[in-house]
């Protein structure tokens, strides 16, 4: 009969819960380079030099969502969207065979979709559509592939690659209101 009564007494003078503090998220800022580049058609051949058709530079909050659409008057567009989530350097992960390695530098692990559309795309494609992840070393000075794919006209054997590289550094933080 008193164990009620001690227990609502017990939750009425508990002091509250400690309340986090409130952190502003980081801004993650993206060169981003999307390219082309026909690859060699016979074994000893040299790729052709690499063709630069856009290269867009963007930020977005950590873990929110941007999308950077580019199109022009012939129908031809390319429709980016990244969501970054910043990773402290303490961080483990987890590497292709399954076991953990311990990063030495902080990363944006970037989740990423990819949607072009190109008249001159080989073989008749019209549309490419891709989904994925990479992860961005922060402060690294290379640029890195985040999506990639090659199409080959079926007709002549010729090869286009297709490689959307980046690097990511952080900006300032967001002030939340």
């Amino acid at each position: 009969m008193l164990l009620p009564l001690y227990l609502a007494t017990a939750l009425f003078l508990a002091p509250p819960a400690p309340v986090a503090p409130k952190v502003d998220p980081a801004v993650v800022e993206y060169k981003l380079q999307w390219i082309k580049q026909a690859l060699p058609v016979a074994a000893g051949e040299k790729p052709g030099e690499p063709v630069l058709l856009s290269s867009p530079a963007t930020s977005s909050v950590d873990r929110q969502l941007l999308s950077v659409s580019i199109g022009d008057k012939n129908g031809d567009s390319f429709a980016l969207s990244l969501s970054p989530t910043v990773e402290p350097a303490d961080n483990s992960v987890t590497a292709p065979d399954g076991s953990l390695v311990k990063k030495k530098t902080a990363t944006v692990l970037t989740l990423w979709t990819l949607k072009v559309s190109d008249k001159t795309f080989p073989g008749n494609i019209s549309r490419v559509e891709l989904a994925g992840s990479t992860r961005l070393a922060l402060g690294d000075d290379k640029d890195v592939i985040v999506a990639s794919f090659s199409l080959s006209d079926p007709k002549t054997g010729a090869t286009m690659q297709y490689r959307l590289m980046g690097r990511a550094k952080i900006g300032d933080l967001a002030r939340t209101p």
